[in-house]
């Protein structure tokens, strides 16, 4: 067999095996029982939702806007200004909706963007947000307000590195042993089970608000926490990196997929 075949063989088994121990087999799996649409939710009721103790007290936090009016808090980490909540806009920038699909067939046969909220209740959106497929991610209309974007593999390095400057920019799994404790937020109503060494000492208050598979199926809500970046994979430029927050550990992992999974949205400003 050729050596560059095989060699490419080799880090593509590596990729699915380590994006499939992260974000799949190492977690238990929620329900994945078909619904239909969920009832649209109010107009503008994000900002105003008011669940208490997701955010750290005693830091500042600043606010922002998206295109539908949704209001969230931000919070300044070294040099960068990031969303501190998970973006749940149901608009692209220019207005144009996204669509939300609800049927799991639907979902595994997408190729353009779309949005869901996991399992279908709209009673999850806060604090957790939308959960949006790579194409939605992808598009040329933005799911992030004017003067902020989808982060880069590079923004989330830096973020990651003003956290922990030992972590491995480059690694395809475990970034940090403990950027990810610094990073999630301490309420007891989220993270299960509870590790009691996350501080949120960074503000960015990540909750586990799970993801959509591939199948559509959702998984891991309470267990895992994932945001995409707009930067293709080096090996394969059809798999996004994105990185991943588990429960029960205070590590923070870069791995990559392909656009048919859904994931929560954190944008950074301009």
């Amino acid at each position: 067999m050729n050596r560059a075949i095989l060699l490419h063989q080799i880090i593509t088994m590596k990729k699915m095996i380590i994006s499939a121990l992260l974000i799949g087999t190492l977690f238990n799996a929620c329900n994945k029982k078909e619904k239909t649409d969920p009832t649209p939710e109010p107009s503008n009721t994000f900002a105003t939702c008011g669940t208490p103790g997701i955010h750290k007290s005693g830091l500042t936090y600043g606010t922002m806007n998206d295109q539908q009016g949704n209001t969230y808090r931000t919070i300044i980490i070294g040099s960068q200004e990031w969303m501190a909540e998970n973006l749940n806009t149901s608009v692209y920038r220019n207005g144009d909706s996204i669509s939300y699909v609800a049927s799991s067939a639907a979902w595994s046969g997408l190729t353009s963007g779309a949005r869901a909220y996991f399992n279908d209740s709209v009673s999850l959106t806060c604090p957790n947000g939308s959960l949006y497929n790579g194409y939605a991610m992808l598009d040329a209309r933005q799911l992030c307000p004017a003067g902020w974007h989808l982060p880069t593999d590079s923004d989330w390095n830096e973020l990651i590195g003003y956290l922990d400057p030992a972590f491995d920019p480059d690694t395809l799994g475990e970034q940090s042993a403990m950027a990810g404790g610094t990073m999630k937020s301490t309420s007891t109503a989220y993270w299960e089970p509870a590790n009691a060494s996350r501080s949120n000492s960074s503000g960015f208050s990540a909750l586990p608000s799970g993801f959509r598979s591939m199948n559509g199926s959702y998984e891991n809500f309470n267990g895992t926490a994932q945001w995409w970046s707009s930067t293709p994979e080096t090996t394969d430029s059809s798999y996004f990196w994105f990185r991943v927050i588990p429960y029960g550990a205070n590590g923070v992992s870069r791995v990559s997929s392909n656009p048919r999974f859904g994931f929560s949205v954190r944008c950074v400003r301009d």
